[in-house]
């Protein structure tokens, strides 16, 4: 009996793929950052440091070669606009750095991927996996907050920026989830929409998809 050939149904495409770099160079705030080491100097004695820079560094565990980290510095902590609480540091991550060896005293290491300039006397965290997220469907959410801060603590954001909300986790926040953005000057009115992608516990990380005009600090959803 001949078997019938089975139809080839085609795998959908993902509407949109966040790539890692874009989620780990977004940062984040959080309430309790952590930091396991620093970068305190370079051989060549650079204080601005790039791909295939070497470093040396201080940790405050043993490591082995080939260990990786996350450098990072800090813009300090973020208030909310209308309550004035704290709700955490906002943290920019500017590369990755793999260990290579000791060398005068100090373990020694390679920059294996630089989102921004690295400097001197920033940060370390304990390297983790970002896989690339890939937005299936929209999944509008109802959650209402309000946008706290923009990458850089810059004022005005547009499309394609970055801005962090004062809604993670904790509210059932996922990535991929869509927010209208409402306008905190003059009458209130939609002025945009931005796309989660990355969550915290109490905080998230969002995209700007398209906006009628710059969405700042204070505006709501």
């Amino acid at each position: 009996k001949k078997e019938v050939e089975k139809p080839v149904i085609p795998k959908p495409e993902p509407l949109m793929v966040i790539s890692p770099d874009v989620i780990l160079s977004s940062g984040y705030i959080e309430q309790n950052v952590k930091k396991v080491g620093t970068l305190v100097s370079t051989p060549s004695g650079r204080t601005i440091i790039g791909e295939q820079d070497e470093v040396y560094i201080d940790v405050n565990r043993d490591v082995n070669v080939g260990d990786k980290f996350y450098t990072f510095k800090s813009y300090g902590v973020v208030e909310h606009p209308v309550t004035g609480e704290p709700l955490g540091e906002l943290v920019e991550i500017t590369g990755t750095i793999e260990v290579t060896g000791k060398e005068a005293g100090y373990i020694k290491a390679r920059v294996v991927r630089s989102y921004s300039e690295i400097e001197i006397g920033s940060f370390l965290d304990d390297y983790y996996d970002v896989r690339p997220l890939e937005i299936m469907n929209e999944r509008q959410s109802n959650l209402h907050g309000t946008v706290i801060a923009a990458k850089d603590l810059r004022y005005l954001s547009g499309k394609m920026d970055v801005v962090y909300i004062d809604r993670g986790v904790v509210d059932g926040l996922m990535p991929g989830d869509v927010l209208n953005i409402i306008s905190s000057k003059g009458p209130e009115r939609p002025i945009g929409k931005i796309r989660v992608i990355s969550v915290r516990q109490n905080t998230a990380v969002a995209l700007v998809d398209y906006c009628t005009e710059e969405i700042v600090r204070g505006d709501t959803f």
